[in-house]
């Protein structure tokens, strides 16, 4: 397969209060299939362009618009149109920076191959940031990887609603895992079934919710397969209801056999 990477470059604006950073008009959708590894290479790059020197520390940050941490620096924040870092300086100094990452972050979207996605990755961003792609994925292998919100983070950046489904390509996605994860293609398509089951649970759930009044939903029924092929959704409201947690089927059908009342125990 060929998957052509359809950014397409245009002109940003002078502005830098209001105006676009980006000389690219919008991210490729094959991009956010390999966001976690963009969200690392942001940070990491960044930090050595803006600083000289790699980190070991954490590469996302607590922002669930989603960012970057360029260390000694501070949380970059990727917008649709723009990056902006997340302090209430505005001095030249971080003006520089954030025009800085603004072209790192264009020359990545802009010249990203799609169908060799790692290395095409480290290598255009190393040569940017003045380092080699081989120090750059040692940096990567190197660093804390207890980011938070997962690799996804990057919700702004894709104009994605968090919670809602991720805008993953599955044509796409599924040769990645086949070629680089090395999974069969049952393994992927089984993992495709799963996901689907798991939004028909989702749906089924909120509108036995709905029909008892209840003030909250689930945001979230994301399958899991144990090592002995045991189902699981893991269901998320936002609160501490006997819907919450991680459930099997039985337990997910128990609930919408019930009146749909839920009982929650959250103190907060």
């Amino acid at each position: 397969m060929n998957f052509i990477n359809e950014s397409k470059q245009i002109n940003p604006t002078k502005d830098y209060y209001t105006g676009r950073h980006y000389t690219f008009d919008k991210p490729s959708k094959y991009l956010f299939v390999w966001s976690r590894l963009l969200q690392k290479v942001i940070s990491q790059a960044g930090t050595y362009l803006l600083t000289g020197k790699f980190h070991t520390q954490q590469t996302a940050v607590y922002k669930s618009e989603g960012g970057c941490n360029i260390v000694d620096i501070g949380d970059l924040v990727l917008g649709r149109s723009s990056c902006y870092f997340d302090t209430y300086s505005r001095d030249d100094k971080t003006k520089l920076a954030t025009k800085k990452m603004a072209e790192l972050i264009s020359h990545i979207v802009l010249n990203w191959n799609p169908n060799d996605p790692v290395d095409s990755m480290l290598h255009l961003t190393a040569e940017f940031a003045g380092t080699t792609a081989a120090d750059l994925k040692l940096a990567i292998e190197s660093e804390n990887s207890a980011n938070p919100f997962g690799g996804d983070a990057l919700a702004d950046f894709f104009d994605w609603n968090p919670f809602s489904d991720s805008p993953i390509d599955r044509v796409y996605e599924k040769w990645c895992r086949v070629t680089f994860n090395k999974e069969t293609l049952e393994q992927v398509e089984q993992n495709y079934s799963d996901i689907d089951l798991g939004r028909q649970y989702r749906d089924k759930i909120n509108q036995h919710i709905r029909k008892a009044n209840s003030n909250c939903w689930a945001m979230s029924c994301s399958p899991r397969r144990r090592k002995d092929e045991e189902l699981l959704f893991w269901i998320n409201t936002g609160r501490q209801t006997q819907i919450d947690g991680w459930k099997t089927q039985k337990d997910i059908q128990d609930f919408l056999n019930s009146d749909g009342k839920l009982i929650d125990v959250a103190k907060y």
